[in-house]
């Protein structure tokens, strides 16, 4: 004898289990987990609807539960006999009943067995008849759903009236199985069905919970998914209209329907559903609710987003957004209803469908342009809140995106910066040019400590309605923030900016007096608190002289306010400049307009805001107002 033989009465290293103390002692292997579980699901109020509430229950209990009514619900639809569904639960004693008026389970003597059929098919495992040709059509395709049931139960009672004849017989809970002998009586009438009455173990559930409306709710389904039948719950039967009207009695979804050989599915879907901004999907195959999904919600979900996102180019592109599956999604409950043949689902619990030849029928359906157009064309309101979530999601990305490169930003040395090298930063002055040619003229004529220049580079952007990211992606403009101590997306503090004013300082021609006003249309956009009118003015048009009369150390200046009044004859012997541009000033010209600086003052009288939408607004319309407002 080896050395790993035991001997007699040693304890042996290995046991045989019966299939009976099996299934109740690896219950999850075919119900689930026997740890209570916490999950969103639909309960259904007879005002309201649909209502998605948290509920905690045990799932391989439910599994159990569920199994005699797929039983049944084989009999009925599958087998298309008998119409009516009774189901009872004792909320307090979780003792539960289910009864149809099919055929009833087969009662004969098999002289094979040597037992009654529904004794051998309610207590065997592998014992069943989905088992032939048609076994894709049913719910409880292995064979061991209802045995399994029996097994962990503390009773399980079978009554079946089939043949003109009464059967019953009852089983209990043990060491090992017990069963009844069965009793068999004569029946009058042509009644037929099928009662199962059974409590499950609290041996086999320790931590059994399964919620009064938590079953109730599953129960309804069935009548949902199966309106020809009459189902009632705890003696009161359950009418179901319309899907529609069942779910969403106070607002119309949007639905879709999806029909293929052996496969009948319905999408039900609405939007601003879940109040939390979650996206919700319940599904429900041939009655059983998946409670994980499946292949058929992924594909749903991939087409119907992708679809819209397709649908929507055109008016994403208009408005210059670009929405995103999260933004469609918030707040959107998807519904489903499946009927199909060879379901196929990830375990005995069944809370996933996995079979893979849905996805292809889904995808294959789902490729119609017309039906998302025809969505967007009739859901207005749903199409404004994805593009409103989309602006703010972008705006979000966009501030972060800027907080960090104001930043980054700020470390920099600001290229083509003369600055002012005062420590009282209140009383410097940065002039913004046009050109290089100013920057030097200015330079040489400074007061350093007060005097800073930096040249524009080209001609500044139109910011009116354009995405902060976009500002900050502008190298020209971010020079001028940068050298003034301004942050994009912030309010100015002028306490600590680099500079007290700034001087836009242009060409006295069309092209200057355009950057001139675009510079302030920048300024107002971005920071409208820094042309607060009961505060000094920060933002400035430093006015250069537009004739210039030298005559040996003599300088006069006439400026656009009094340019009509320079009269040559009277200057005769004078170099007359007429300096329409920066670079016609000498130094001496700048020493002078900086010693007497002529500047006007831009704040807001409560007409710059409609101004400057007057001329730079780039919306619907806004080219004709200009062009009423030019007189053309």
């Amino acid at each position: 004898m080896s050395a790993a033989a035991s001997l007699p009465g040693e304890p042996k290293e290995w046991e045989k289990l019966s299939d009976y103390r099996h299934a109740r002692l690896c219950t999850e292997m075919f119900f689930g987990s026997r740890d209570p579980h916490t999950q969103t699901v639909p309960e259904y109020d007879a005002t309201a609807g649909l209502v998605a509430v948290e509920t905690t229950w045990t799932p391989a209990a439910f599994t159990a539960v569920r199994e005699i009514f797929d039983n049944a619900l084989d009999e009925l639809v599958k087998h298309g006999q008998g119409d009516r569904l009774e189901i009872g639960v004792n909320p307090r004693t979780m003792e539960v009943t289910v009864t149809d008026n099919g055929r009833g389970v087969p009662i004969n003597f098999d002289e094979t067995e040597q037992n009654y059929a529904a004794t051998v098919l309610l207590s065997n495992t592998k014992s069943g008849r989905n088992f032939g040709k048609h076994r894709g059509e049913s719910r409880g395709m292995n064979g061991v759903g209802a045995s399994i049931v029996n097994f962990c139960s503390a009773y399980f009672d079978l009554d079946i009236d089939r043949d003109r004849k009464h059967f019953e017989q009852r089983f209990h809970e043990a060491d090992e199985h017990v069963a009844d002998p069965p009793m068999i009586f004569p029946a009058t009438g042509r009644k037929t069905g099928t009662t199962i009455r059974f409590k499950l173990s609290e041996l086999v559930f320790p931590r059994m919970s399964l919620p009064a409306n938590f079953l109730a709710a599953r129960v309804y389904e069935i009548a949902l998914c199966y309106p020809s039948l009459k189902v009632f719950y705890n003696g009161k039967r359950i009418v179901v209209k319309t899907v529609e009207a069942a779910l969403f009695p106070e607002r119309k979804p949007i639905s879709f329907a999806i029909n293929a050989d052996g496969f009948d599915s319905r999408f039900w879907l609405s939007h601003d559903f879940m109040k939390d901004g979650s996206e919700y999907v319940y599904s429900l195959v041939n009655a059983i609710p998946v409670f994980e999904g499946g292949t058929h919600i992924d594909a749903f979900r991939r087409g119907f987003y992708s679809g819209m996102l397709t649908g929507l180019a055109r008016e994403s592109r208009r408005r210059k957004l670009a929405p995103n599956r999260g933004d469609m999604s918030d707040g959107l409950l998807i519904y489903n209803i499946t009927q199909m043949t060879m379901a196929t689902f990830g375990g005995q619990a069944k809370m996933r469908l996995i079979n893979e030849n849905v996805a292809k029928i889904i995808g294959r359906e789902m490729d119609d342009p017309e039906f998302f157009r025809k969505v967007i064309r009739d859901n207005p309101e749903w199409i404004s809140a994805i593009y409103r979530r989309c602006e703010d999601r972008t705006q979000k990305k966009d501030q972060a995106d800027v907080a960090k490169i104001n930043k980054a930003a700020k470390r920099k040395r600001v290229e083509g910066l003369e600055d002012a090298c005062g420590n009282d930063r209140s009383k410097c002055i940065c002039f913004l040019t046009e050109g290089l040619s100013a920057v030097s003229g200015i330079i040489e004529a400074r007061n350093s400590e007060i005097h800073g220049a930096l040249p524009l580079s080209g001609k500044p952007m139109n910011v009116r309605d354009v995405a902060l990211r976009e500002i900050v992606e502008n190298e020209a403009l971010m020079k001028v923030v940068n050298a003034l101590g301004l942050s994009i997306g912030q309010r100015a503090n002028r306490h600590t900016l680099r500079y007290g004013k700034v001087f836009l300082t242009m060409d006295a021609d069309p092209d200057g007096l355009n950057i001139t006003a675009l510079m302030v249309n920048f300024f107002y956009t971005l920071w409208p608190e820094l042309f607060d009118p009961e505060k000094p003015p920060f933002i400035n048009v430093f006015e250069t002289p537009l004739i210039i009369a030298v005559k040996g150390k003599q300088r006069k200046y006439w400026y656009a306010d009094n340019y009509l009044d320079f009269d040559p004859d009277r200057f005769t012997g004078y170099d007359i400049t007429r300096a329409k541009g920066l670079a016609a000033l000498k130094r001496a010209d700048w020493i002078w307009v900086l010693a007497n600086p002529k500047v006007i003052p831009i704040v807001d009288d409560g007409k710059l805001a409609d101004a400057l939408k007057l001329l730079f607004d780039q919306g619907k319309g806004a080219a004709d107002a200009r062009k009423e407002w030019i007189g053309m």
